[in-house]
């Protein structure tokens, strides 16, 4: 079976809920870090050791898919407007700088020469409006390079300006919009990391099991069948989250059911092209499950199938991307 890696993205260190995330509900995690002299943190380095995380570089890509980067990153500079490349004073800050390395040599080299990029205390000075797209075409691209990694994220503006139109008549097309929180529930936050790795390994084949479930759920919003029973599908889902629930409450531990939307059919080739009812038996399970579904339109040429953003506020904003024909 194919090994699912989520690339968190935009920072190095996902916060606790979104880690909890990963050891439950995927392989191994990935992020993208500077290429030599980064200090990471604990858990980062635990999770290392034991095989769960490998940080991705951008200097790793192969030469097609670096001149390819490396084109969309200039790009990226090229249409941005001038105030939006300047560095923005005071503290540095997540928002606001860079370290060395994590960006292609040639890029970081070509911003500090016009200004877009300061070093300051072994670390780049940057605009955030620029940082963000950076760090976002980045995400794409290594995550588009292997096979079973997906991009995920805890932050709308991240998310929006990876996958959202740039503009009302551009091409576009249609995709699946999914909140599926409460079927991936994660421990609290205050949880310890062994007792998360504990449980990871007590409890194997429940965690897999639902993840399994769910990813199958999404990969049928791409491409339906017409024989699925939406009865079944839902049986087998609650079924795994009881049992998940179940594992859980015996080790003490208290779930917490996160905001979590699944863009599915993000890159179908048939995405533009719907052919609804074929997804009546979809709907019918959607709905037996609490999951609220609608469609929502991306850009077009996006390279992966799906994209996730967990929300670690209390709500979640009314995504912004505007409704459009699909065009195919």
């Amino acid at each position: 079976m194919q090994t699912m890696k989520m690339m968190y993205y935009p920072f190095v260190h996902p916060p606790r809920p979104v880690l909890w995330q990963a050891l439950l509900y995927w392989d191994k995690l990935t992020s993208i870090a500077p290429e030599d002299g980064y200090q990471f943190r604990h858990d980062l380095v635990v999770l290392s050791d034991l095989g769960l995380y490998q940080p991705t570089h951008a200097d790793d890509l192969p030469p097609r898919a670096r001149a390819d980067l490396m084109s969309d990153l200039r790009q990226v500079v090229e249409e941005l407007p001038g105030e939006d490349l300047v560095p923005v004073p005071g503290p540095l800050g997540p928002d606001n700088r860079v370290y060395w390395g994590k960006l292609p040599y040639e890029v970081e080299n070509d911003l500090v020469e016009i200004g877009a990029l300061v070093p300051q205390e072994d670390m780049l000075r940057a605009s955030p409006v620029l940082l963000s797209r950076l760090m976002v075409v980045l995400a794409k691209h290594l995550a588009a390079a292997a096979r079973g990694v997906i991009p995920f994220t805890d932050s709308p503006s991240a998310n929006q300006v990876a996958f959202a139109p740039l503009g009302p008549d551009l091409r576009h097309r249609r995709c699946w919009q999914l909140q599926i929180g409460h079927l991936l529930p994660v421990p609290a936050s205050d949880v310890s990391l062994t007792k998360v790795l504990e449980f990871r390994d007590a409890y194997d084949d429940e965690r897999q099991e639902l993840a399994r479930a769910v990813r199958e759920l999404l990969l049928s919003m791409s491409e339906p069948g017409d024989e699925a029973d939406p009865v079944a599908v839902q049986q087998h889902i609650e079924k795994a989250v009881q049992r998940l629930e179940r594992a859980g409450h015996s080790r003490g531990i208290l779930w917490m059911e996160r905001s979590l939307w699944a863009f599915a059919g993000v890159g179908a080739a048939a995405a533009g092209a719907y052919a609804l009812p074929q997804y009546d038996w979809l709907f019918a399970a959607l709905s037996a499950l609490g999951i609220s579904v609608a469609t929502v339109v991306t850009r077009a040429g996006v390279s992966t199938d799906f994209a996730y953003l967990q929300h670690l506020r209390s709500t979640f904003p009314t995504a912004p991307w505007p409704t459009a024909t699909a065009i195919t």
